[in-house]
């Protein structure tokens, strides 16, 4: 059995949560696929985690991204990453491939498996994305059982007529949902706070078993969380011009996150994470 989890964006209580709950399941191997520490968040701090797990690990577009000459000079989530790591840290994310495959039946890719940054089961961008087809997910397939891909920070598996299956856990720590229908948003009675998101995988005698898992993060300073209007309209919603604004209530979460972290360490008298600093704000799903 092992555990999948992807585009983690340097979300370490998030990563937290995550491994306390894989720890429960007693799987056998953990993978990452990609964009681990790009974000306003704790990067280097991250990166120190990722490194002492020593999960199997892939280069996402934002590592790719995170390696060019200038990337410490953007002013987006990349250049505050690429600011904050280490030397060790550009060493251990420029040592990481692009694709793997574990035993005979396991493909593991980022994107898709010809590239970083292409969607393999939606269509579309942030905001505004659907469903892939079968269509329009099989050409990219492998011959592989199982494929495991991130990216679209949205779970989803998938199973094709001749049984091979691709799966996304969806994000570890900016993750975005899926309605099921292109209908008016609906949220439920109580404010919903999003859950870091990963994946189980288990092989048995019948084929490959996929299971979505989402870790809750206990808050206990508390969040206001927008509700939709009544015009909003998609399938699947990840980014700030989508209707109802579901990149906004997650950066709302962050920031909970942040003040609960600052409130515990102050009051400790350690800094939160030792070494956390405000900077350039942007995050860029995918």
């Amino acid at each position: 059995m092992i555990a999948a989890v992807s585009d983690i964006h340097g979300n370490l209580p998030a990563l937290e949560a995550v491994v306390a709950d894989i720890e429960h399941l007693h799987v056998d191997q953990v993978v990452n696929l990609g964009d681990c520490l790009s974000g306003p968040l704790w990067p280097a701090e991250t990166a120190d985690w990722l490194i002492k797990l020593n999960w199997p690990t892939l280069a996402g577009n934002h590592e790719r991204q995170m390696l060019s000459p200038d990337a410490a000079s953007l002013d987006n989530g990349d250049g505050f990453a690429a600011s904050s790591i280490s030397a060790a840290h550009r060493d251990w994310l420029a040592g990481l491939p692009p694709v793997m495959t574990l035993g005979d039946d396991l493909f593991l890719c980022h994107g898709t498996p010809g590239g970083d940054d292409g969607y393999w089961l939606h269509r579309g961008g942030p905001g505004a994305m659907r469903k892939a087809t079968l269509d329009e997910i099989a050409p990219y397939a492998t011959s592989h059982g199982l494929a495991l891909c991130g990216h679209t920070h949205v779970s989803r598996c998938v199973t094709l007529d001749d049984g091979r299956m691709i799966a996304n856990p969806g994000s570890v720590g900016l993750p975005a949902f899926d309605d099921h229908e292109p209908v008016p948003a609906r949220m439920e009675p109580e404010p919903v706070i999003p859950q870091a998101c990963y994946l189980i995988a288990e092989l048995n005698a019948e084929g490959w078993r996929v299971t979505c898992g989402r870790s809750p993060t206990t808050l206990s300073v508390p969040c206001a969380v927008p509700k939709p209007t009544a015009g909003s309209v998609g399938p699947i919603r990840s980014g700030p011009e989508s209707a109802d604004g579901s990149l906004y209530v997650y950066i709302l979460y962050l920031l909970c996150l942040l003040t609960k972290y600052i409130v515990e360490h102050i009051s400790s008298g350690m800094p939160p994470y030792g070494s956390f600093r405000p900077g350039k704000s942007t995050i860029s799903i995918g």
